[in-house]
C-alpha cells in the first residue's frame, strides 16, 4: 500500500487532478488510513467541514492554497517519494529524535490508546500543533504535547513503564508550514487579568495553547484544569495585561512582559 514512512503536509491547500476515490470518513488519521490500503495512492486532500477524504495518484497538481481551503480547513498530504527502503529509513531518522526510558511534561494536546509507538508517531505527525510525543509502551498511551514541551527527562517512572519521548525534527513538514509563533510561557497557580474574549471547554492545556495560537486577537490565556475550561484573554493596548497569583489556574503567555523576578515560579 501506499503512505510508508513520511509525508509532507500543507495545512490550507488542495490537490486537484488525480483523484481515485472520495470517500466520507470520520477524521483526517481515518483519511490516511484509508490511503495507506490503497496501492495507489500517493497523497491526499482532506475537506474538514465535511469530512471527505480524497485520495490521489501520483498525476496530482502541486499543492494549491486558497482562502477557500482555508474555510473549509482542507489539509493535503503529499507521501514521501522514491521508495528505495535505505533513504525512507534515513528520512524518518531525520524526522524524528527519540529518547527512551524519558518523559516530557507538561503541553499535552491529546492522550489516546494506540497500539504501537509507530502509530503514536504517525498521530502525532498529521494532527496539526503537535511537535512531540510521549508514548507509554506498558499501557499503550499515546500523549501528544504542543510546543513549549520541556525537554525530555530520563526517571524512574518512564524506565519502569517503558515510556518513549519523542520529538518531531525539521522535516518537509514543518519547512512547509508558517513559522511557528514564539513559544509560550507557562505560570503555574497564577492568572492573567484582561479582557476575556472566549471561554471554551478543554481537557489539555495544549488544547489551550492551541486555541490561543490561531485566534488572531488572543494575547494569552487561562487554563483552569478542575472545570476544564479555557479562558482567551485579549490585550487591548489601553492597559496592560497582569498576571496575579490563583490556585488551580495555569496562565498561559505569547508575552514576555513578565521577569522571573516578576513572577516567583512555585514549583
Amino acid at each position: 500500500g501506499g503512505m510508508e514512512g513520511v509525508f509532507c503536509k500543507y495545512p490550507d491547500t488542495f490537490l486537484t487532478g488525480g483523484t481515485i476515490i472520495s470517500k466520507t470518513v470520520n477524521n483526517v488519521e481515518g483519511c490516511v488510513v484509508l490511503c495507506r490500503e490503497h496501492a495507489n495512492c500517493d497523497a491526499i486532500t482532506f475537506i474538514g467541514t465535511s469530512n471527505k477524504c480524497m485520495l490521489k495518484a501520483k498525476d496530482h497538481s502541486p499543492p494549491e492554497s486558497s482562502s477557500f481551503a482555508k474555510e473549509n480547513l482542507i489539509v493535503s498530504f503529499d507521501l514521501y517519494e522514491g521508495c528505495d527502503p535505505e533513504s525512507a529509513a534515513a528520512s524518518r531518522e531525520h524526522q524524528t529524535c527519540t529518547v527512551r526510558e524519558a518523559e516530557i511534561s507538561g503541553m499535552t494536546l491529546d492522550r489516546r490508546t494506540i497500539d504501537s509507538e509507530e502509530s503514536c508517531i504517525n498521530l502525532c505527525i498529521i494532527t496539526d500543533g503537535c511537535a512531540a510525543l510521549v508514548y507509554v509502551t506498558l499501557t499503550n498511551s499515546c500523549e501528544l504535547k504542543s510546543e513549549g514541551y520541556s525537554k525530555p527527562k530520563k526517571s524512574a517512572w518512564a524506565s519502569d513503564n517503558s515510556a518513549i519521548s519523542v520529538t518531531l525534527g525539521s522535516t518537509c513538514r514543518e519547512a512547509k508550514q508558517p513559522k511557528a509563533r514564539k513559544r509560550p510561557c507557562i505560570y503555574e497557580n497564577y492568572k492573567l487579568v484582561g479582557r476575556t474574549i472566549d471561554t471554551v471547554s478543554t481537557t489539555e492545556i495544549g488544547q489551550c495553547h492551541k486555541l490561543c495560537q490561531t485566534s488572531k486577537t488572543c494575547s494569552g490565556a487561562n487554563f483552569l484544569s478542575e472545570s476544564q475550561k479555557c479562558k482567551l484573554k485579549e490585550n487591548t493596548g489601553q492597559e496592560s495585561m497582569s498576571i496575579e497569583p490563583s490556585y488551580g489556574r495555569v496562565a498561559i503567555t505569547f508575552e514576555k512582559k513578565w521577569s522571573e523576578s516578576t513572577v516567583e515560579r512555585q514549583s
